[in-house]
């Protein structure tokens, strides 16, 4: 399964407030009331951050070097169980 890491300390807006700059017609536009109740997500190196929005992900993979990068998580195996071997 493949995940997005965080290789650099960025913030991006939540889905609320990404919905807002969208019906603004982008972050400029916004007036400083706005841009004050703005809601972030800070994500730091390491962090796995999955739900950036598509606009934010495809600027952070622009960057150089890229903010973010794809990684394989592999799932874990199940744990064995231990069995009575004797009858019961």
């Amino acid at each position: 399964m493949k995940r997005l890491r965080a290789v650099h300390d960025f913030n991006f807006p939540d889905a609320a407030s990404m919905a807002m700059v969208r019906r603004a017609g982008g972050r400029s536009k916004l007036t400083p009331e706005q841009r004050e109740t703005m809601g972030k997500v800070k994500v730091k190196p390491g962090d796995f951050c999955d739900d950036l929005p598509a606009v934010v992900k495809r600027a952070a993979l622009r960057r150089d070097p890229p903010w973010i990068e794809e990684v394989d998580v592999a799932a874990k195996p199940p744990k064995k169980k231990a069995t009575k071997k004797g009858g019961v």
